[in-house]
């Protein structure tokens, strides 16, 4: 009902950057972020005057078009045009998933994913991200099949670190880490890698090149 009142005015509003920018606003706060007038009308704004909510809003149409890397740049431009550090970590975390889930390069979305923790340090999403990419990376270790199951020992960190500092992520990270925690090396197993002491520091490299405590 809302998209019908609303698209029957754009038109007539393209260049009205309060209308716009009072529809964006609204739908944006709906999470009506897949709508077409919500598209039309952050386009129209951005013409007109670029904000970090027009921008958004043509990152989402470009997503929504498999324009990931058009996404990228929207995204990167409402980062500069914002003065809200929750907001910029917001849509840095965005990135970081496109970086995940489309473009499969997990060293940068990493970077987002740190980015979006500076800017702001109570948001644990980007922690639980980082933790499920390191147990995707399952042949940091070649063949190792042992020194590759390592790689959840550092999952399950970033997953208590997330809920340690937001706990609205506790329920998400709880599940992650029952699942990872038994794919971690076996007792037995680690007997026979002398270069893995229980207790100890044990680096992980690759490009997760971070040291844990081996379990």
């Amino acid at each position: 009902t809302l998209e019908n009142i609303y698209n029957k005015n754009l038109e007539a509003n393209k260049e009205n950057i309060e209308w716009l920018d009072a529809t964006i606003s609204f739908f944006s706060k709906l999470k009506c972020t897949e709508s077409p007038t919500y598209f039309d009308a952050s386009v129209y704004a951005h013409l007109i005057n670029p904000t970090a909510q027009s921008a958004i809003g043509c990152a989402e149409m470009s997503y929504l078009k498999n324009e990931y890397n058009k996404a990228i740049e929207f995204f990167e431009e409402a980062i500069s045009l914002s003065d809200n550090d929750n907001e910029k970590a917001e849509v840095q975390y965005k990135i970081a998933q496109i970086y995940y889930l489309n473009l499969k390069n997990f060293t940068k979305s990493r970077e987002y994913c740190r980015n979006a923790i500076n800017s702001n340090a109570s948001f644990g999403k980007p922690y639980v991200l980082i933790g499920m990419m390191y147990a995707d990376s399952k042949n940091i270790f070649g063949d190792d099949a042992i020194l590759n199951s390592t790689v959840y020992w550092a999952a399950v960190d970033k997953l208590e670190r997330a809920k340690q500092v937001d706990p609205s992520t506790a329920a998400d990270a709880n599940k992650l880490i029952n699942i990872y925690k038994k794919h971690y090396p076996k007792k037995d197993e680690v007997f026979f890698k002398p270069e893995i002491e229980p207790g100890k520091s044990f680096l992980i490299g690759g490009w997760i090149n971070e040291s844990v405590i081996a379990r």
